[in-house]
């Protein structure tokens, strides 16, 4: 015996024409832009280069781009150490400009802070250093961007 099938309100279950995408997930529409849920990728509202401050984890759209996004964050950190924080700093620009809302975006944001740092940028440094504290102020690099901001001779 078929049972034929219910939707979600108790009514038979809508079919679409051949070809037609399937609905998203409820509460996860979206985006025409990226093809992604959530919004487009809109880093940097507050300048060029300055990663988006985070948004409650809640909101965050649910992707399946977590190995794409963990690739740029081992290759940003594999550059940083072999001693190239330019070539770094691309990376975790790409990272946090691609996927703004990243579960690994307060690593990038340490992590490009010590890009920055080995740069010997006093002034940047400090300058990221203070985006890193008001994005995330009880991060887990938060004395590392204290400490930084402080040796630059700039309140944090």
């Amino acid at each position: 015996m078929v049972v034929p099938r219910r939707g979600a309100r108790g009514g038979p279950a809508r079919r679409g024409r051949p070809g037609d995408a399937p609905a998203p997930p409820r509460g996860q529409e979206q985006d025409s832009a990226t093809g992604e849920g959530g919004e487009g990728g809109r880093a940097g509202e507050g300048g060029k280069g300055e990663p988006r401050p985070p948004r409650d984890a809640r909101e965050a759209p649910a992707r399946g781009s977590l190995t794409a996004e963990n690739a740029l964050l081992q290759s940003a950190m594999a550059a940083r150490r072999g001693g190239q924080p330019g070539r770094a700093i691309e990376r975790l620009d790409r990272l946090l400009g691609r996927y703004p809302d990243s579960p690994l975006a307060e690593i990038a944001r340490v992590e490009r802070l010590r890009a920055i740092e080995m740069l010997g940028d006093k002034e940047r440094t400090a300058a990221e250093a203070r985006r890193y504290l008001r994005d995330y102020p009880q991060g887990f690099g938060r004395e590392e961007a204290t400490s930084v901001s402080r040796a630059s001779g700039a309140r944090p």
